[in-house]
């Protein structure tokens, strides 16, 4: 064993030493190469100058040339990362000084810099280069490590291998004397997460039961049980007992390193359609295998690729989702309904069809007498019946409390009139129903009686057409 041991280590060092300065494939889609890495300090004769530099080759005295009141800072600019472009280059560094009397003119004043192109995102290199200069820092203060020219030297050689590790392994670990260890890693800096809403449900997409310890963050471990791929933020946030801010908060964590995603509230009442990338199931024989075991019920046959992708290509937004499920009946196929349509969401195999109510006061209906005849007087068509239609079951009790499950009781009138002139706020066009149904924390089919038996809806179609109706609800599709 230990003889293919060294034999594998011998020939990765002769790879190294082929691809000198370049990335390896494993690391090539997020590290970007450093091009050079030198210490800089005043002298009290020539001014700022280079003192090692790697490689050595490397023109950095000419960047240094032009950057130099930016290299040798004045001291409100030391401390800080300091980044700044010189022609095609791009120089970071943290600037540094020691004031002591040993020093010529009482004053130490150095640099460490990484030196890339121009157009490279170097905010990941910022705490490399911070560290680094911090731990030469320390090491002066507590040896004279730049102080005596002994120690001094060895910078020569912590830099090329500071640049070479990083360029090749994303990180370095290197003994800086009997007592210092330099220990660098680059992170690479992930894009911030979409925002988090109260009618959010965050879905698991990567297993944290063994990663969870005690350090985790108090709130996080808290609300994690109630991430169950079912519950929204405000029912976690009531569930956990947590401001709704803190559980948005954790959500937004969770979605940064890439743990959860977000979808709708599922509920039969709602519309979908195919997405742009339905094509993948296709195309992608692993990937097909993969939603089909996750879509299946557990224990029972599966459906073949072809099916599932037929049912994702099936959906339109003409029909609700208890309709295309009886249609279609997912049930003989095994299929677990709020799975396929989560799967779907996660991956843009489909997408959502919201709906959007506006409450129009009846000084702003001028705009609606367009066009009448394309609406009939039946109390259906003034409803928006296939909107609103009961040719489903609404299956969503579980995911929202409902506070009473018909208008027409006369003991909860009062609350029934709250609610009324709340949806008169926020039937403003710009939130869905799902949205307006969380902040009420009501049920769909609570809204839909509520909006059928105390005031008039108006359907917009894809025309935006409507009747002359004084005042009511519009909702666009």
């Amino acid at each position: 064993m230990s003889n293919n041991s060294n034999t594998n280590t011998s020939k990765l060092r002769r790879k190294n030493k082929k691809s000198t300065g370049k990335l390896s494939p494993k690391l090539s889609h997020h590290v970007v190469p450093l091009e050079c890495v030198f210490y800089a300090e005043f002298d009290n004769e020539l001014g700022p100058v280079v003192l090692y530099c790697a490689p050595e080759e490397y023109e950095a005295t000419e960047l240094l040339k032009q950057a130099s009141d930016y290299v040798i800072c004045p001291n409100p600019l030391c401390n800080k990362i300091v980044s700044v472009c010189v022609g095609a280059k791009k120089i970071v560094g943290f600037p540094l000084y020691i004031e002591d009397s040993k020093y010529g003119r009482n004053k130490l004043s150095f640099n460490f810099c990484f030196v890339f192109r121009r157009e490279t995102d170097a905010r990941p290199w910022y705490p490399l280069v911070r560290k680094l200069a911090s731990t030469v820092y320390a090491m002066e203060i507590e040896s004279e490590f730049l102080y005596k020219e002994a120690s001094k030297t060895r910078l020569k050689k912590i830099l090329i291998e500071t640049r070479n590790q990083l360029n090749l392994q994303a990180r370095c670990v290197l003994p800086l004397d009997n007592a210092n260890m330099l220990s660098l890693k680059l992170f690479h800096i992930l894009p911030d997460p979409s925002s988090v809403r109260d009618h959010d449900v965050p879905v698991r997409v990567r297993e944290l039961g063994t990663s969870i310890t005690s350090e985790w963050d108090l709130t996080l471990q808290q609300i994690l049980p109630y991430v169950d791929g079912v519950r929204f933020v405000k029912r976690i946030s009531l569930d956990a007992g947590v401001e709704v801010a803190l559980v948005k908060h954790c959500v937004r964590q969770l979605l940064y390193y890439g743990c959860v995603s977000l979808v709708d509230i599922f509920q039969y009442s709602n519309i979908y359609t195919t997405g742009r990338r339905v094509n993948l199931l296709a195309s992608n024989q692993e990937f097909g295998r993969q939603c089909v075991a996750y879509v299946t019920k557990r224990s029972m046959a599966k459906p073949l690729i072809s099916k599932v992708f037929s049912l994702y290509c099936s959906m339109d937004p003409s029909t609700r989702l208890a309709d295309f499920c009886l249609t279609h009946d997912t049930n003989s196929l095994h299929i677990d309904d709020r799975r396929f349509v989560t799967f779907g969401l996660i991956h843009g195999l489909i997408r959502r069809v919201h709906e959007y109510p506006i409450y129009l006061p009846s000084n702003d209906t001028s705009n609606l007498n367009n066009n009448n005849n394309n609406y009939n007087n039946n109390n259906n068509n003034i409803y928006g019946g296939n909107l609103y239609g009961s040719s489903y079951n609404d299956n969503h009790n579980n995911n929202i409390n409902t506070n009473s499950n018909t208008s027409s009781n006369k003991n909860n009138s009062q609350s029934d009139k709250i609610k009324i002139e709340a949806l008169k706020t926020l039937a403003d066009g710009t939130r869905s129903i799902d949205e307006i149904c969380v902040e009420l924390l009501c049920s769909r089919k609570y809204l839909n009686n509520l909006l059928k038996n105390n005031l008039k809806v108006l359907l917009l179609p894809d025309k935006k057409n409507s009747s002359n109706d004084p005042q009511g609800f519009v909702v666009q599709k």
